[in-house]
């Protein structure tokens, strides 16, 4: 696969930020390899980190919510009592909507914030990151920004395609399934699907 060809798949592509050169290049090894052995795999794994990452572009959790969003995101974290204390404050916000599970410490412990969301598909909470980080041979509790490279944000994603058996869906062109498995609901379904019937046809 070429740059172009993935600027084709994802339009977005184009303008990220991101080592173009290192994303492709980690597809291509990726795709030489034994799990996206296959087309409909291919394009599924593309389609999927596409919207994760709003066109390859983010590897980190966006965080950066105002009190509306707070409202509408988080209404079981957020009420209007005290919502002016955390709007636009990344730290405090994760601290707080990610306390006390998936392995994190209360809220004043920053665990939230530490272990937010990075990766192509957002690695997120204390128990994901020593998990993955043990399979990975990376200590992602002591070094999570691994997570926020080109190398780390494909290595934890495969992890997650792995460890959910995504392979079984993108053999049976179930992208909805994938989608939820992924994301936890259907968001951005038709723009998946509309990627990954690209990536079919593109890589074909």
């Amino acid at each position: 696969m070429t740059e172009d060809q993935l600027i084709v798949i994802v339009p977005s592509f184009t303008s990220t930020k991101l080592d173009k050169n290192s994303i492709v290049q980690t597809l291509n090894d990726l795709f030489s390899g034994p799990v996206f052995n296959t087309l409909n795999r291919r394009a599924a794994f593309i389609a999927q980190l596409a919207v994760e990452s709003a066109g390859f572009h983010a590897v980190v959790e966006n965080l950066m919510y105002s009190g509306n969003g707070l409202l509408h995101t988080f209404p079981k974290y957020f009420d209007a009592s005290i919502v002016n204390q955390y709007e636009y404050q990344p730290a405090k916000i994760a601290s707080r909507v990610y306390a006390n599970r998936m392995g994190n410490r209360d809220e004043t412990s920053g665990d939230g914030f530490k272990y937010r969301g990075r990766g192509f598909i957002q690695l997120t909470g204390h128990d994901n990151y020593v998990a993955c980080g043990h399979d990975i041979g990376v200590d992602l509790i002591t070094n999570p920004d691994y997570l926020s490279t080109v190398v780390g944000a494909f290595a934890s994603a495969v992890w997650y395609w792995n460890k959910h058996n995504l392979n079984q869906y993108a053999d049976a062109d179930d992208i909805k399934t994938i989608t939820h498995v992924i994301n936890g609901g259907y968001n951005a379904l038709p723009e998946r699907t509309l990627f990954y019937t690209k990536a079919k046809t593109i890589l074909t």
